[in-house]
């Protein structure tokens, strides 16, 4: 059909798990005061990614030496759980002044010495650590607690530091034209991924290279907390070269490092990679508006990686269209989303985190909500949130109209395989042209998503597009992205994928 390149291989499981559509909430009530005290999610996302939320990071739980304040954790931990999310993605960072190596640094995000590393280790990785370890050993047992995690999601994913190749001592990037995320060396950030990973997991037979021990003889006081925690010390982005190279040298040391940075080890001794248990990406699009492209992107970067990381889970951290000035039609913003989420799924993702829930405005990142409508065009706006939701006491915005219907296309469906434009799925750059993905259920569920990226235009005729479309023969009904349901076969394709079936799915009965 079409002339397209059929791609059977399935990257990752059968199935799409419901905690492929994770989310950042932002701001909240009960932790952030106003104008951030945002009412929880409610689009259907089944994991969480906590970055900046309720100011949970390192030097917002604990402001001072021996002090920890986990109150904002538990609110949205609480939330999450209420909201019966599957569990938590705990992104940590943000090194507290007291402890910060130049605490006066104005080149850090957020706030002086943020950046900074620690200053109980040295460069070279040796050093106690004590400040690092004793906040990780408080965190991990409140939040693993039987009684606890009764009323609170639980929290399997561990990360230390957000985009450390924002760094001028790990890469070319300058800090004082765009703050930096982290100015350490390549040993610091391995030394606290080994410590945090022995104290939650507790292998004893592995490394603490800066002290030249083990974590069973290091002497550490409470190892093994968690013996089922994945552990990441950062993430990469498959564009510009620098920032991958930087996540390479931390796995392998083999792109070059600067020097000064203390990256050591090597591929024979990938000390990095053995402190790494999943591969995260942030996956934005920015200005472009095709998130098909990535199906090539992700291919070229898993390309860079050695067999055994290759191997392991590779998730989106976060990722969307990026600034909300990048989109040029409210129901295009809407075809944007599942595209998203169904390219990351063919290019071997199993979680997504979209960023961000209340990014909505004019200087927001990938809104689907807010607090108060807003009109596409008026005021320089570039999305349309007008769908009042009770619930949040806010407007959805169509991204976020179109995210729901996508976990309910989606979530818990067997994927058949799916289609791509000649020289597509990978293969080459090429990404223009007309995609399809089937799924099915073990109740003789048959269904097919289709789509058009070549078509601009958007939803606003009963076909949904231009491009001639010639439906599986089981199509009985169709659906598009506001959850509308049309008796018959579609005939026309564009640019928002609609989803022929044979019935409604038991996740789709409304």
């Amino acid at each position: 059909m079409f002339g397209q390149q059929t791609h059977p291989q399935i990257l990752g499981p059968s199935t799409i798990p419901s905690t492929m559509f994770g989310i950042h909430q932002g701001g909240m009530a009960g932790c952030d005061g106003p104008p951030y005290d945002y009412a929880f999610s409610d689009v259907g996302a089944m994991t969480l990614r906590t970055w900046y939320s309720c100011h949970i990071y390192w030097a917002g739980m604990n402001p001072s030496d021996g002090v920890f304040d986990f109150a904002k954790l538990d609110t949205l931990l609480a939330a999450a759980k209420t909201a019966g999310m599957a569990d938590v993605y705990l992104q940590l960072g943000n090194t507290p002044a007291w402890i910060s190596q130049n605490p006066n640094d104005t080149n850090c995000d957020e706030a002086n010495g943020f950046c900074q590393p620690p200053s109980d280790i040295d460069p070279n990785g040796a050093g106690t650590d004590l400040a690092w370890r004793t906040f990780i050993q408080a965190l991990a047992l409140h939040v693993t607690d039987p009684v606890y995690l009764e009323t609170h999601a639980a929290v399997p994913y561990w990360e230390i530091w957000d985009e450390i190749y924002r760094s001028d001592t790990l890469s070319n990037y300058v800090c004082a034209t765009t703050s930096c995320a982290y100015r350490g060396t390549f040993a610091q950030i391995l030394r606290m991924t080994q410590d945090m990973r022995c104290i939650l997991k507790g292998i004893a037979d592995e490394p603490i290279t800066g002290l030249n021990k083990t974590c069973g003889t290091a002497g550490y006081g409470q190892i093994g907390l968690d013996k089922t925690a994945k552990t990441m010390a950062t993430d990469a982005e498959t564009y510009p070269p620098s920032a991958s190279a930087v996540f390479e040298n931390f796995l392998r040391c083999d792109q070059a490092p600067p020097a000064g940075s203390m990256c050591t080890w090597s591929p024979r001794n990938p000390l990095g990679s053995n402190a790494t248990d999943m591969i995260v990406l942030h996956i934005y699009t920015g200005q472009a508006i095709y998130p098909e492209r990535f199906i090539f992107s992700i291919s070229q970067f898993r390309g860079m990686l050695s067999a055994a990381d290759q191997r392991k889970p590779m998730i989106s951290g976060e990722g969307s269209w990026a600034k909300n000035d990048n989109q040029t039609d409210p129901n295009l913003s809407a075809g944007f989303v599942p595209r998203y989420y169904l390219t990351l799924w063919m290019s071997g993702i199993t979680r997504a985190y979209w960023y961000a829930w209340p990014g909505s405005g004019t200087g927001g990142v990938g809104g689907l909500w807010s607090p108060t409508p807003i009109k596409f065009g008026q005021g320089g706006q570039h999305l349309s949130c007008e769908h009042f939701d009770s619930k949040t006491n806010g407007y959805w915005c169509t991204g976020a109209t179109a995210y729901a219907q996508t976990v309910k296309w989606l979530s818990g469906a067997n994927v058949v395989g799916w289609t791509c434009p000649p020289g597509g799925c990978g293969v080459h750059r090429v990404y223009l042209g007309v995609y399809t993905f089937d799924i099915s259920d073990g109740s003789g569920y048959q269904g097919e998503i289709a789509w058009d990226n070549t078509q601009k235009a958007p939803c606003r005729n009963h076909q949904c597009g231009k491009t001639p479309y010639t439906a599986p023969s089981y199509t009985t009904q169709w659906r598009d992205l506001r959850g509308r349901i049309h008796k018959g076969k579609p005939t026309r394709i564009g640019a928002e994928p609609i989803l022929a079936e044979n019935f409604s799915r038991s996740t789709l009965v409304h």
